[in-house]
C-alpha cells in the first residue's frame, strides 16, 4: 500500500468519525430539548416567585389559543408561548375560553389562568 492511499484512508476514517460524533452531539441535544419541554408541559411552573406582577390582558372573540398565548409572553404571564399552547390543547378549558379583560398575575400556573379565562360551564350552569 503507498504512502498516498493510507493517509486518504486515515483522513476517510477521521472524517467519518467527526461526522457520526456531530449526528451523535445532535441527537442528543435534541432529545436532552424535548425531554425538556415535555417535564416544563407537565410540570406546570410559575413565570414568576409569587408574590408576582398583576397584568391585565385583554382576549377577543377572534383570538385564537395561539394568539392568546403569544398576547400572554408579550405581556410577561409567561415565559414561553408554544409551551403554554401546548398546555392549553391539553386542558379541559380548550374549548371554554371567554373574551373578555383579564387582570392575570405573573406567578399564577398555566392551569390557573386558564381556569381564570376559561369559563366553567358548572359556573354557566348555575
Amino acid at each position: 500500500m503507498s504512502a498516498k492511499k493510507v493517509v486518504v484512508a486515515i483522513f476517510n476514517m477521521a472524517f467519518r468519525l467527526g461526522l457520526m460524533i456531530g449526528i451523535l452531539y445532535f441527537i442528543y441535544q435534541a432529545a436532552i430539548g424535548a425531554y425538556n419541554f415535555g417535564y416544563r408541559v407537565f410540570a406546570d411552573i410559575p413565570y414568576a416567585f409569587s408574590p408576582g406582577t398583576d397584568i391585565e390582558v385583554t382576549i377577543t372573540e377572534s383570538m385564537d389559543s395561539k394568539e392568546i398565548a403569544q398576547r400572554f409572553e408579550e405581556a410577561g404571564l409567561i415565559e414561553d408561548w408554544k409551551l403554554f399552547w401546548v398546555q392549553t390543547q391539553f386542558s379541559e378549558y380548550k374549548e371554554t375560553i371567554k373574551p373578555g379583560i383579564y387582570t392575570l398575575n405573573n406567578s399564577m400556573k398555566a392551569e390557573e389562568m386558564l381556569a381564570i379565562i376559561g369559563a366553567n360551564s358548572e359556573e354557566e350552569e348555575e
